[in-house]
């Protein structure tokens, strides 16, 4: 391991994770070290708060989505750019998706990369037998090296004399183990040499690392706000439309002639036009907002969405594309991430984009759309799938 780094874990969701991994990150700032963060899995709104406390971009860290070469890459570069690197876990310590309920744990990122773990407790209500419950926290998974611990909500000094005593009496310290860098793989293919992503507060759901790993590539990237009319640039020749809030600024969207005619040009074009999630709703003739109001969008894809009747889409996914265009070829395979909370209302004569299953291999059938050159679905692309897959 090139630099210090920690991953901020925590026995459940709720516990502080968020609130303390922004804080720890904000004074070590203070202190004049260059602080990187990284959150374990697919979120995108707790890396937000990480990005304003370091003033840098945090990085999605994700087991299940990402080979084991594209994870050593980005965490070769985390410890590479700073003096230290904060982690923040997801869910519970042991917490994770599949049959088992573990796959893609924050555990698991420890093991893989040798960051040390501090758990953050939540000490309301607790005394000294939260020294039982860290015990087992300790010794659970013998590979896993349990730090230390941030203990939360302490209501006054006898309550922290309490569990700092419990755990001096019964938990002594554990060695941190290292990492060396790995080699940097490149996760998604860049969509071409110059790409135009929107970037405002309708589409503010796009993971670092893939606008990196394009970078990578050698692509240049400008970005362009829908939300003030601006259109993607003329020399561009690839749109991304990355996740977001459309549905909250669909008059605004609506109304962005600019905007919309700029994109139809650039299909026009046959540039290539990729939107996830939102901005692949913002590809569709129409949206329907919570309160049963229509509004339209782009045009380019046959789709119309809707928040009227609000249905939970959530969770990881495998997908195999049905066609070909940048991002690859039939049969290219990929791992994503699904949340949202829409229905599709309209979906008329077009390509499948996505042959997807969940976590388990359980078949959803087909996402997405491709037309020519534009193309989208519901899921964020992490990382292409590995051999084993």
């Amino acid at each position: 391991m090139t630099g210090r780094s920690l991953i901020l874990a925590a026995p459940a969701s709720g516990s502080g994770k968020t609130l303390v991994t922004a804080g720890l990150a904000r004074h070590l700032r203070g202190c004049g070290l260059r602080v990187a963060a990284a959150k374990a899995g697919p979120d995108f709104i707790d890396p937000s708060f990480l990005a304003a406390a370091t003033g840098r971009p945090c990085i999605n860290l994700d087991v299940w989505g990402m080979r084991p070469a594209t994870l050593a890459g980005l965490v070769a570069e985390l410890e590479a750019s700073a003096d230290i690197v904060l982690c923040e876990g997801v869910m519970g310590l042991f917490d994770g998706t599949g049959p088992d309920g573990e796959t893609g744990s924050t555990a698991k990122l420890a093991r893989l990369t040798g960051w040390p773990v501090v758990l953050i407790v939540d000490a309301r209500g607790q005394g000294a037998s939260v020294a039982a419950m860290l015990r087992g926290f300790a010794t659970h998974e013998p590979l896993l090296e349990l730090a230390g611990v941030i203990f939360n909500r302490v209501s006054s000094e006898r309550h922290r004399t309490i569990l700092a005593t419990a755990l001096a009496r019964h938990l002594a310290h554990l060695a941190c183990l290292g990492l060396s860098p790995a080699p940097e793989a490149v996760p998604i293919p860049r969509l071409g040499e110059h790409i135009a992503v929107a970037r405002d507060q309708a589409f503010c759901f796009a993971y670092p690392a893939l606008l990196d790993g394009w970078r990578r590539q050698g692509a240049e990237l400008t970005f362009f706000s829908p939300l003030a009319d601006e259109a993607p640039f003329e020399t561009a020749d690839s749109v991304y439309l990355p996740g977001g809030y459309p549905e909250l600024w669909a008059d605004r969207i609506a109304s962005a002639n600019g905007f919309i005619t700029g994109l139809q040009r650039a299909a026009a074009d046959k540039k290539p036009i990729y939107g996830e999630c939102g901005g692949y709703m913002v590809l569709g003739e129409g949206l329907i907002d919570g309160a049963g109001r229509s509004r339209r969008m782009t045009g380019l894809l046959p789709l119309v969405t809707s928040f009227a009747e609000r249905r939970l889409h959530l969770g990881y996914r495998r997908a195999k594309m049905f066609g070909r265009n940048p991002l690859g070829t039939a049969g290219t395979r990929f791992r994503g991430h699904e949340f949202h909370y829409t229905t599709v209302v309209e979906e008329l004569a077009a390509d499948p984009f996505l042959a997807v299953t969940d976590a388990a291999g359980t078949p959803l059938g087909e996402y997405g759309l491709q037309r020519g050159s534009v193309f989208g679905s519901f899921i964020h692309l992490i990382d292409r799938c590995g051999e084993t897959d």
